[in-house]
């Protein structure tokens, strides 16, 4: 019954190990954005022949869109057959496409990538379904504000004109031991 039990354990360990070195389909870069930074989402693509090929551009000229309802963001990508399978994002890093949504605003937000094929008008009629497939799960994210700090507070001068005293003092105690 231990041997069962051990076996079990180092199966489920070395599961969990392995499904660890995968990489989301879909991310966002920088992964923590804040107000101001220019935001990315990247699609993990072509790993081997039958992935996907990203990017690719429709009949319109168009290899992707965004879709805004309210901080609720859709990403259609064009990839060149409409239905290739979902391939492992291997090797790590993953090799992806990149699409930029630009910045936004303080908020926190969702996003839902789907992958059309290159003969698919975009934008995509409501629902879209038989026109796009889902491509990773969606996932939300935040946008936060960025950090101010005041360096010329009031505050401030005093630490600064307090560090500057102390240096000038232990300054001249050294100097005026060194030349006796």
């Amino acid at each position: 019954m231990k041997k069962i039990i051990l076996l079990f354990i180092l199966l489920t360990s070395s599961i969990f190990s392995v499904a660890q070195g995968f990489e989301p389909y879909v991310v966002i870069d920088p992964p923590n954005p804040m107000v101001g930074d220019t935001i990315r989402v990247g699609i993990a693509h072509t790993y081997y022949p039958g992935c996907l090929s990203l990017p690719t551009a429709n009949s319109q000229g168009l290899t992707h869109i965004f879709q805004y309802f309210g901080n609720n963001i859709r990403l259609i990508a064009v990839n060149n057959t409409f239905n290739p399978p979902i391939c492992f994002p291997i090797p790590l890093p993953a090799i992806r496409a990149y699409y930029e949504i630009g910045q936004l605003p303080e908020g926190a937000y969702t996003l839902e990538t789907l992958i059309s094929g290159s003969v698919t008008p975009l934008p995509i009629p409501e629902p879209p379904y038989n026109l796009a497939y889902a491509y990773g799960p969606t996932f939300a994210f935040d946008v936060t504000a960025a950090v101010v700090v005041d360096t010329l507070s009031i505050k401030s001068i005093i630490l600064y004109v307090l560090i500057l005293l102390f240096f000038t003092l232990l300054f001249t105690q050294r100097h005026f031991y060194n030349s006796e």
